[in-house]
């Protein structure tokens, strides 16, 4: 099966499984939807938040600035493209604030961060390349990976 939303939640439930966390025995799971209906979103996030639940798990930016805008003191965790450019953190060091997650595409910033992980985990690497597109490299990421290699 291909990792989609369903292979994705199925995922998402053996890995909680894994850790000892299992629906009906340990876990309590409520399941909301919005319909595919964005504008819902807002009157959604509120309906969650006044639950009162331990944690909020959220997959798309649009919900998780509802979430952002309905609680400030439950934790949400998010999966998301650009959590900077969505509006949803002001750093990816420090999100701050109740919000966590993953990122998928952090945006060009990311680049620079991969490769100082890179140098620091190899201290001992002098030769070293960096394949990408000359589109890439000269529209997007060559400027943030030159800045990190210090040249």
């Amino acid at each position: 099966m291909g990792v989609n939303g369903s292979g994705l939640y199925l995922m998402f439930f053996e890995e909680l499984s894994r850790l000892g966390y299992v629906e009906g025995q340990n876990l309590e799971v409520e399941r909301y939807s919005g319909e595919g209906r964005t504008e819902h979103y807002a009157d959604l996030a509120r309906d969650v938040v006044n639950t009162d639940p331990d944690l909020i798990f959220s997959q798309t930016t649009r919900l998780a600035l509802n979430f952002k805008a309905a609680t400030t003191t439950i934790p949400i965790v998010t999966t998301t493209a650009d959590p900077i450019a969505g509006g949803l953190v002001s750093s990816l060091a420090r999100p701050g604030r109740n919000i966590t997650g993953v990122s998928v595409d952090a945006g060009i910033e990311v680049l620079g961060k991969r490769l100082a992980l890179l140098l620091e985990a190899t201290s001992k690497l002098s030769n070293a390349r960096y394949l990408v597109s000359q589109l890439g490299w000269e529209r997007f990421s060559g400027a943030a990976v030159r800045e990190q290699a210090g040249g």
